[in-house]
């Protein structure tokens, strides 16, 4: 069984180095086009090296939280943590619009833990901890910040901004930009 997903994801890996605005194909790579090298070593190995990065990471992290408040359906999706992140980059863009990316970032990280942690504070005071309750409450909870979050974009009019800035996009990850590269602009 796991010899089959570590296939298929080879196999969706290869296909990712494939896909893109500039077509590549197999022959031109196997003759030692440069452009097509250029093409696969700048932009989208690092890609797919990022994408597969943050996968992980949202994993150990939906791992983490089910283990602390021992509920399996519970991530950081269903906990409110997105939600507090983009919160905390729109509290970011109208504290301090001329940071950078990485300060956006720090705030977004602040403003999830602290959400993190007050979630885990609320689950720790229900009584009787269902399977089906602990993830409706941490839905309830995110919707909570969401709305914050969309009322807070809506005053400040970078509605439209967030919306846009909130589609995963590793279009951008290029050899050289690996950092912490996206864009918060609210123009």
């Amino acid at each position: 069984m796991r010899f089959g997903l570590f296939c298929i994801f080879i196999i969706l890996c290869i296909c990712s180095l494939l896909l893109g605005a500039e077509q590549i194909q197999w022959s031109t790579l196997f003759s030692f086009s440069h452009e097509s090298w250029l093409t696969l070593t700048a932009s989208r190995i690092p890609r797919l090296i990022t994408i597969v990065l943050t996968g992980i990471g949202l994993a150990v992290c939906g791992v983490i939280l089910q283990h602390i408040v021992r509920n399996k359906f519970v991530e950081p999706e269903t906990s409110g943590g997105l939600d507090a992140a983009k919160l905390g980059i729109l509290v970011s863009l109208t504290l301090v619009p001329v940071t950078s990316t990485l300060s956006k970032m720090i705030f977004a990280i602040i403003f999830c833990f602290i959400a993190s942690l007050i979630y885990i504070a609320i689950i720790r005071r229900i009584r009787f901890r269902n399977t089906v309750l602990v993830p409706v409450i941490g839905l309830m909870y995110g919707s909570v910040l969401s709305a914050l979050a969309e009322f807070y974009a809506y005053r400040f009019n970078i509605l439209q901004s967030m919306q846009g800035w909130l589609l995963g996009d590793f279009s951008k990850i290029v050899q050289g930009h690996y950092g912490a590269h996206c864009d918060f602009s609210h123009s």
